[in-house]
């Protein structure tokens, strides 16, 4: 009969013993998921940063092109009517001069 309760408590106290281990891993097991869990969540924001910047820099980057276009359309614009000034005066004075041969010979 001793040895029955003796081999009861044994088991009892390996039972708990076992129970405290398997509490243990748990506990060590729940910690490592949640830091694996921050970490990615970490990396995550990383990425999310880095697509962000990159989506900005190359948003700057456009608007740099847009706005070089903008002044090259602007310098080109500026450069035609000019021509077309230099042109039209160069037409004018073809025609002063023109009219000017034209006078008849009494009138100059």
């Amino acid at each position: 009969m001793k040895n029955k309760i003796l081999f009861t408590f044994a088991l009892l106290v390996s039972t708990a013993s076992f129970a405290g281990l398997l509490d243990g891993l748990k506990a060590d097991l729940k910690a490592e998921a949640q830091a694996m869990k921050e970490e990615a969540k970490a990396e995550v924001k990383t990425m999310k940063d880095d697509a962000k910047a990159e989506a900005n820099a190359m948003k700057d980057e456009a608007k740099a092109k847009i706005a070089e276009a903008k002044d090259d359309a602007k310098a080109k614009a500026v450069a035609a009517k000019d021509d077309a000034k230099t042109k039209a005066m160069d037409a004018k004075t073809k025609a002063m001069n023109k009219a000017g041969e034209m006078v008849p010979a009494g009138l100059k």
